[in-house]
């Protein structure tokens, strides 16, 4: 289990998270700096676990330090990412998206 405190999360041996901050959020979203691996975004939409699939995605730009990234869904299913300078663009439902 996730340990919590002063905003930051420690999954067991994964490094560590970083939540981001939004005004008037929708949605949550988790940066995770990996030992010895690029940074993971974990980020999904705020709503009902069943219902909230029928509701539109919400648009989230975050940063991002590389020219590349891939995503996908917590089910497998791959998700576009759009990268530009210095962030990623993805439209995340209530189903959470993993973006490395």
């Amino acid at each position: 289990a996730p340990v919590v405190g002063g905003g930051e999360r420690h999954p067991n041996g994964a490094g560590t998270a970083q939540p981001a901050h939004e005004p008037r959020r929708r949605w949550d979203a988790y940066r995770v700096e990996r030992p010895g691996r690029g940074p993971l975004w974990i980020a999904w939409a705020e709503g009902d676990t069943f219902d909230g699939e029928d509701q539109p995605p919400v648009e989230l730009t975050l940063p991002w330090d590389s020219s590349t990234a891939a995503a996908i869904d917590a089910f497998g299913a791959p998700v576009p990412v759009e990268c530009r300078v210095g962030v990623i663009r993805i439209a995340a439902s209530v189903t959470p998206v993993f973006v490395g």
